[in-house]
């Protein structure tokens, strides 16, 4: 929709499923303080368990409606 916000996430999920790493590289938000925020949240994700796997880098999209 065309009040729809975006913003995109780089995340770095471990084996374990934890998020190692989580960052904004895409964003129309224009508030700094919130983008900190959204990215500490990201990094408490948790992911399902893959033992034997390698760390896996993915984009994440979050859509914001208000």
């Amino acid at each position: 929709a065309a009040s729809d916000v975006y913003k995109r996430q780089a995340l770095v999920i471990e084996p374990n499923g934890s998020v190692s790493e989580c960052k904004a590289i895409k964003s129309e938000l224009k508030d700094d303080k919130l983008i900190r925020r959204l990215e500490s949240k990201c990094r408490q994700m948790q992911f399902e368990d893959r033992p034997g796997l390698d760390v896996t880098k993915a984009e994440y999209p979050i859509r914001f409606n208000p």
